[in-house]
């Protein structure tokens, strides 16, 4: 698990791309926001979101696009499958769902889907979550 940012805000990352490390396990039925290797059933992210309470922080979440597990190989530049678009709007859904102050999302790599799923996404995180803030990064020439 990562935290990062100045005060007054800090971020949760779920799954680190490159060491393939989970706190969010996916499952048939959605998340299991446990560690995977570690068999421990806590609640990371509630409790990431009581600790910021706790100390008077606003927390954030981190969700990355690229996922070679998910699209069945690791590719920078090409688009998400559909199966794996809907797994991706189901996490946000149960993540904004279960977690309903973030102070902000941020959406990774988000070239990886095309203009009108990241405006869907949008929709999707603001019916859940109004005040959050939303952002997607990526660079200019990756937005075409």
């Amino acid at each position: 698990m990562d935290t990062c940012g100045p005060p007054p805000w800090r971020a949760l990352r779920g799954y680190h791309r490159e060491t393939h490390v989970r706190v969010l396990l996916v499952g048939l039925g959605g998340l299991r926001l446990r560690r995977r290797s570690s068999g421990n059933k806590t609640d990371v992210v509630a409790e990431f979101f009581a600790a910021c309470k706790e100390y008077g922080l606003q927390p954030g979440l981190y969700y990355c696009i690229l996922d070679p597990h998910n699209e069945g190989k690791f590719d920078w530049d090409s688009h998400v499958p559909d199966p794996y678009y809907k797994l991706i709007k189901q996490h946000l859904t149960e993540l904004h769902t279960r977690y309903r102050t973030p102070f902000y999302q941020l959406l990774d790599i988000t070239w990886k889907i095309n203009q009108e799923q990241r405006w869907e996404l949008y929709r999707l995180i603001k019916s859940m979550s109004p005040d959050c803030i939303i952002v997607m990064n990526q660079a200019f020439y990756q937005s075409k």
